[in-house]
This record gives C-alpha cells, structure tokens and sequence, in this order.
C-alpha cells in the first residue's frame, strides 16, 4: 500500500439501519460516483476510495490532497444531510514511507486505523520491508467476548448437544473471517473464553444433585 494518509469516516444518515440497499445507492451517487467524477481529476497525485456500506477510507498519495479532500467532504455530504461522525473519523500518516516520516517529523509510530472489524497497521516482512497488517479490532473483539458469554446465558434451557452444536458453527464463522495471516494470535481469546466459560456455564444448567 502507497504511502498516504487515510480519511476514514462514518456518514450519520436518515434511513434505517435495515435498509442497506437503499443506503448504498444513495451513498454511490453521494460519495463514489462523486469521487471519481469530481475529486480524483482534481487531485496533483493518485487518490483511491474504498467503502463498504456507511464506513469508508480514502487514500492519497500527496499529504495537501488529503487535506483539501478533508475540507471539501463535509460541504457535499452537507447537501444531503448527511455528515461525517468526527470521533470516527481521522487524517493519519500510512504506508511505505509513513514509519520514516514520522520519525522525522517527531510524531512517533505510524497511526492505525479501524475498518470491517480490522485494525489496519504498518508493520515489516522477514525480509525487512514494508507491509500492511491487520488484528481483530479491540472493540470488535470486545463486543463478540461479551455477546458470547451472553449468549451462554441465555442457554438455560437448551440441550447440550444443540448448545455444543451451535457454538461450534459461531466459533467457525468467526475463525473464518477474522482468521488471516498476522491474526492468529488475536482470534484465541473467543476460544480460551469458551474453555472458561462453557464448563463454568455447563455446571449452571446442570441440575442440583438430589438427597
């Protein structure tokens, strides 16, 4: 990935959450077409938009497109009521280049940035060069944590064997998305916390033995 500073945002819109296709028609026309159309031929170097529903980054090879790209956003989501959320939404140093630059400049590590449940950084091959990295995100990782034990929970009255069941096809499905190179260490909590919690669990629904 090129050296570029990301804008990754979250658009407060009027729909409903449920209404994804509708949503992501209007952000097409609203934000790429509008991307491609006007901002791109306007930028002094390569530009990139990538977006998924409502969340997005934007990628620029020089540091002043990025800041007018910052400028001029609000203003067009701003004729459709829609806005970026600011706690969400940052200008960071990434790529190639970005670990040497901010050491130059005092400003540290390299920031890192949030996107489809992933925490995006710079980090180094064996052989010593650049390449992007990605770890389950802190919070996604939290929030799927405490739905589990939640879920057990709700598991009062559920046969162990469909219990058994139905945790072995949650525990792929997150394996299967979140289980990629330089993330391995990352999906084991979701395991050590059914180690811990299915016996602690496992021993609620056991009835008290009688006499």
């Amino acid at each position: 990935m090129p050296d570029k500073p990301h804008k990754q945002g979250r658009q407060t819109t009027l729909w409903k959450s449920d209404d994804r296709i509708l949503a992501n028609v209007y952000l097409h026309y609203v934000l790429d077409q509008w991307f491609e159309r006007d901002v791109k031929p306007r930028m002094r170097s390569e530009a990139y938009l990538i977006r998924c529903a409502d969340d997005f980054i934007v990628g620029f090879e020089l540091e002043s497109d990025a800041v007018r790209y910052q400028t001029v956003l609000p203003k067009r989501l701003a004729r459709f009521s829609l806005s970026v959320a600011e706690d969400k939404a940052k200008l960071i140093r990434f790529g190639c280049f970005a670990r040497r630059e901010c050491q130059r400049r005092g400003e540290g590590a390299p920031q890192t940035f949030d996107f489809l449940g992933f925490t995006h950084y710079c980090g180094t091959s064996r052989a010593g060069r650049f390449q992007l990295k990605r770890k389950t995100s802190t919070k996604k990782l939290r929030m799927k944590l405490l739905e589990l034990n939640r879920w057990f929970w709700k598991q009062l009255e559920t046969p162990i064997g469909e219990m058994w069941h139905t945790l072995n096809a949650k525990l792929r499905g997150h394996y299967q998305y979140y289980g990629i190179n330089d993330n391995w260490p990352l999906p084991t909590p979701d395991c050590h916390l059914t180690e811990h919690s299915w016996p602690a669990n496992f021993q609620r629904f056991r009835p008290a033995p009688s006499g």
